[in-house]
């Protein structure tokens, strides 16, 4: 019958994409504990929001929460902002976050933001790139073939160890 083998396809398609929500949902949960026990870890405090949900991965309007502000962004155009970790480092404000970016679907990416004007990022590889902006520095995450990931706890360990005021 024609309709039972279309209604068996469309249960395959509806089953592929909730076990593809459900494992990026698991992924997102894992990458919060991590910037949790991080930010413990550090002395840091996590401020989040948590990760966003899977139907809000494009919002209309980026919504930042205090003490995060649009300058910290360095003028980065990012449309979601969660995960946020803010510390102190060598008496200078830092604020660590996992954003999206990018005009289609959207890429994920963790940026450093330091309140300084003087760049303290002295050990960045090729990948990295440092932005400033209004009296911010910001560590953007690596870059691999045109695609942006989010930076592991352990590389943002490493770059706060290593930064130089």
């Amino acid at each position: 019958m024609p309709t039972d083998l279309m209604l068996i396809k469309l249960f395959w398609v509806v089953a592929g994409l909730s076990l593809i929500l459900g494992l990026l949902r698991i992924v997102h949960l894992l990458r919060s504990c991590r910037m949790r026990s991080f930010a413990a870890r550090r002395g840091f405090r996590y401020i989040g929001p948590p990760a966003p949900s899977q139907w809000w991965w494009n919002p209309s309007r980026l919504e930042i929460h205090p003490p995060l502000t649009r300058s910290a962004l360095c003028g980065f155009q990012a449309r979601q902002v969660w995960n946020v970790v803010e510390g102190n480092v060598q008496g200078v404000t830092v604020f660590i976050f996992d954003s999206i970016w990018g005009s289609k679907g959207g890429q994920p990416l963790t940026l450093i933001a330091c309140k300084t004007e003087k760049n303290p990022f002295v050990v960045v590889t090729s990948a990295d790139k440092v932005i400033q902006s209004r009296g911010w520095t910001a560590l953007q995450g690596v870059s691999f073939l045109g695609f942006t990931w989010t930076m592991s706890t352990k590389r943002i360990d490493a770059h706060l160890d290593n930064i130089m005021l």
